[in-house]
């Protein structure tokens, strides 16, 4: 996931096309902050497209009590988009898929025998899932919640904040305790729902679910392996039996063709299955890496539950980790052969990393202090992001 924000210029043809699908699901109207968030693009940039496209399509401006102003077009005349004339000449929409909504028997066989091809990642996904936020946490945020939900390093988050306030129309402000809180009016809109859904937008509700193989699941893969294991072997056999030329020695005038036939046969088998068994190598490999990252999402969220006190690796450390809800959204989130696999999964979480490098990387990135006690334990208190958290707990009394 980047971390940080896009820094892409004005391209007045994909910001179109975003813009025009956010009013497409707000056929009400929407404000330049509606459309903002639900696209991530910076204000001024919205505001600029919106003018333009006023002259371009049926547009009305309305009014939400008791101010806002509200954007709405009608988007729904196919005639005024050029799209609509490239699909007339080119005699109608095609079809990219089959009756039954499935990829083609073509794509499937290679996506198994090549994997599936990767998804891209959202366009400006970061930017959204902070205005989210903001707009249902009374437009204000610290840097530690920042953290929270990107994930990053304090100094990251801060670079964040920054870009947050050129591209949104932020304002900035110091209290007493010496917290800078950033401020988006504009994008403040707080419902009832307002606290689970900040709670679903930081980083730990959102682990990384593991790759699989074959995209079709693994319940018909040591099947299909067993087919490709028997006929490579068959196969092979074959070929080498033609090879040394058992088929000329017996007089059989087909042994060339024979030998053809099985050398393909051979060659096949060995693409279905030796090239899956090559990329299972590297995506356990990536899975472990897959792994560690969400292990460094629990402790990132244990150490946020745990503010007020101070952390000590050598004892609390197996607590980080070893909270109920996190387990439930690893075990919702885990891919299927770990959830059928009999595995416990605390044992898991907690014996297979290095995990007091885990914690004294987090230590670093969210600049804690270290301290040793009475007794010579080593410590970490995360005074900044404690401070930080108090301060808008305190702001935020009665929005909710």
């Amino acid at each position: 996931m980047n971390k940080v924000f896009t820094n892409t210029s004005y391209q007045s043809q994909q910001y179109r096309k975003a813009i025009r699908e956010a009013l497409a699901q707000m056929p009400e109207g929407a404000t330049e902050a509606d459309v903002a968030i639900a696209t991530g693009l910076p204000i001024d940039w919205v505001r600029y497209t919106l003018r333009q496209m006023l002259g371009e399509y049926p547009a009305r401006l309305l009014l939400r009590p008791p101010t806002e102003l509200l954007y709405c077009f009608d988007l729904r005349h196919p005639f005024q988009h050029p799209s609509f004339w490239k699909r007339v000449l080119a005699g109608g929409q095609k079809k990219k898929k089959d009756t039954l909504s499935l990829p083609s028997p073509i794509y499937q066989t290679l996506a198994y025998v090549f994997g599936e091809l990767p998804n891209r990642p959202p366009v400006r996904h970061l930017e959204k899932m902070i205005l989210q936020y903001l707009r249902h946490s009374g437009g204000r945020i610290v840097v530690a919640e920042l953290v929270q939900i990107t994930g990053s390093s304090i100094g990251e988050a801060e670079t964040v904040a920054a870009r947050l306030l050129a591209q949104y129309e932020g304002e900035v402000s110091v209290t007493e305790e010496g917290v800078i809180v950033y401020h988006f009016p504009a994008l403040a809109q707080a419902t009832p729902e307002s606290v689970h859904i900040t709670e679903s937008l930081k980083i730990w509700a959102r682990p990384e679910a593991e790759r699989e193989l074959h995209a079709d699941g693994f319940s018909h893969r040591g099947r299909r392996e067993k087919w490709h294991r028997r006929n490579l072997i068959i196969s092979g056999l074959a070929t080498a039996l033609n090879g040394l030329g058992v088929g000329g020695a017996l007089g059989l005038p087909l042994a060339g063709i024979g030998l053809l036939a099985t050398s393909l046969t051979f060659s096949l088998s060995l693409v279905f299955f030796g090239i899956p068994a090559f990329r299972q190598l590297f995506l356990n490999q990536q899975n472990e890496k897959i792994r560690t990252r969400n292990v460094e999402l629990y402790l990132l969220r244990g150490i946020f539950h745990r503010l007020q006190s101070q952390i000590f690796p050598a004892s609390d450390l197996k607590k980080l980790l070893h909270e109920p809800a996190s387990e439930r959204i690893y075990a919702h989130w885990w891919n299927q052969m770990m959830q059928s696999g009999g595995h416990e999964l605390s044992l898991f979480l907690t014996s297979t990393y290095q995990r007091e490098q885990l914690l004294a990387r987090k230590a670093q990135e969210l600049e804690a202090e270290i301290g040793v006690d009475e007794d010579g334990r080593l410590y970490y208190a995360f005074e900044r992001l404690r401070r930080e958290m108090q301060v808008m707990a305190k702001l935020r009394q009665g929005l909710f």
